[in-house]
């Protein structure tokens, strides 16, 4: 691996954590009270999302030119982002609701679940809106060259929710058999030429249920790939990634920092139990737990990493770029922290952080 470039795209008027990406789309949050969004072209993150609840009678000042803001959340966090095929983008974030709730109010009459906004390709706003697909954590993904007018909704427990970017209607509602993945959920999409991608959901379990993966329409239940005990997975900030090999893409590879340590697990395009036992998994060594952000997996190009998968983590105050398994010949080390990684159409993996209230993107080949 090296380094082709590692400049500053964007900045921000407060320090932001939880990078989400699609395309020159890129977001992040100041720390669960409001998204900020950076839109392509564009060098400065807006405010786009808001939460102002501090008590019953005390609220955070609106922020400027912000889009949207509830008094009937204390939270706004875990952006998502999922890129359009006409040049737009849907974000995605949840609203938490648990100190308002705590006060008294019924939740029935708070804002929980998730807020999206559909923004034009100029970063107008198409539309907006509240999706009560659950509590829990939800993000929204895509498949744009092969259902260009939908996104998909994926939130806790495995509820589906099918939307139409051109107004914002719901219109399919569907669940996975993943069971009770709590709110640390995620989802992934293996896009593939000319067909529906492989869209894979994941979570970090607890004491009653282990850490697993589900590939939809290709495994009947979850498949367990991490275990409480010996791995603490109890904390509600912990978070796990997965991306299939550019050779492979019914192949999961699955990683999380547990113990202190950057784990990781594989199920093979046909299996029905993950390679290593979920209680004895390979390590890549120490690795800092960012809260309620996953290291990211990306498939590898180049004629030697087919069935491989390369990652981004933290570690030692900096983020490591490496290949997850095999011969590493190089490990790139970048400033910054709570990274997202992007491959482009020529294999070279655009690695965005945040360092403070700066976006830095490097752009890193795999060869």
């Amino acid at each position: 691996m090296r380094v082709i470039s590692d400049t500053v795209t964007a900045t921000a008027p407060v320090n932001l954590v939880r990078t989400a990406v699609a395309g020159d789309w890129v977001a992040g949050d100041n720390d669960m009270n409001a998204v900020y969004l950076s839109m392509p072209g564009k060098d400065k993150f807006v405010p786009v999302v808001q939460a102002l609840w501090l008590s019953k009678s005390s609220y955070r000042p609106v922020l400027p030119g912000v889009v949207a803001t509830t008094k009937l959340a204390s939270r706004c966090y875990l952006p998502s982002l999922a890129r359009l095929a006409d040049g737009g983008c849907v974000l995605a974030c949840k609203f938490g609701c648990k100190e308002p709730y705590q006060s008294g109010i019924p939740l029935d009459r708070l804002d929980w679940g998730s807020y999206l906004i559909c923004f034009n390709a100029n970063g107008s706003v198409r539309w907006q809106g509240r999706y009560n697909a659950h509590k829990g954590n939800a993000q929204v993904i895509s498949d744009p060259h092969v259902t260009p007018n939908s996104v998909v909704l994926v939130a806790s427990t495995g509820i589906v929710w099918t939307i139409d970017t051109r107004d914002g209607r719901v219109t399919a509602k569907s669940k996975v058999p993943i069971g009770n993945t709590g709110e640390k959920n995620t989802v992934s999409i293996r896009e593939l030429p000319g067909k529906p991608g492989i869209v894979t959901l994941s979570f970090v379990g607890y004491s009653k249920e282990p850490a697993a993966i589900l590939r939809c329409g290709i495994d009947k239940g979850p498949v367990a790939v991490a275990s409480k005990p010996p791995y603490e997975m109890g904390h509600d900030d912990i978070y796990c990634s997965t991306a299939a090999p550019r050779c492979r893409p019914r192949a999961i590879w699955w990683a999380a920092v547990l113990n202190g340590e950057l784990r990781y697990n594989y199920v093979g395009p046909k299996a029905t139990r993950a390679k290593w036992g979920i209680a004895n998994l390979p390590s890549l060594g120490p690795a800092t737990r960012l809260s309620r952000h996953a290291a990211p997996l990306f498939a590898m190009a180049g004629d030697t990493n087919k069935t491989r998968v390369g990652v981004a983590y933290v570690t030692g105050g900096a983020t490591i770029v490496r290949p997850l398994t095999g011969v590493v010949d190089r490990i790139v080390r970048l400033s910054g922290s709570w990274p997202a990684t992007e491959v482009r159409q020529d294999g070279v993996v655009r690695v965005l952080r945040f360092d403070g209230a700066r976006l830095r993107m490097a752009e890193v080949e795999c060869e």
